[in-house]
């Protein structure tokens, strides 16, 4: 059996997400300038929470329902992250509205 979802992993590295249709996306820790969780008006039926983990050129979107390996969570990637805003993680999980919450940015 296929998975239907999109797969993550992460190290102490980086981030990897692997589409649906085998595409693989690769981020290095120390290339994210900002990190933001999106919510839309759309779910809960469908997908409607999205990290979004910003670089120089472009970054790497990963939907909140995206399976999880190695029993890895999303939001374990935040350790890597000093002062990671988890007031607004979790204001974005309650979040029922088209939103934006930056919970980390990197120093200037």
């Amino acid at each position: 059996m296929t998975n239907k979802l999109p797969l993550f992993s992460f190290n102490e590295t980086g981030l990897s997400l692997q589409s649906k249709g085998n595409e693989q996306q690769t981020c290095l820790w120390v290339e994210v300038k900002k990190i933001l969780i999106i919510t839309t008006d759309k779910g809960p039926f469908v997908d409607d929470v999205f990290w979004v983990f910003q670089t120089a050129t472009g970054g790497i979107i990963v939907p909140s329902e995206t399976a999880v390996v190695d029993d890895k969570k999303i939001m374990d990637c935040a350790k890597y992250f000093p002062n990671f805003n988890w007031g607004l993680a979790l204001k974005s999980a309650t979040s029922v509205e088209n939103a934006e919450f930056i919970v980390w940015e990197q120093a200037s």
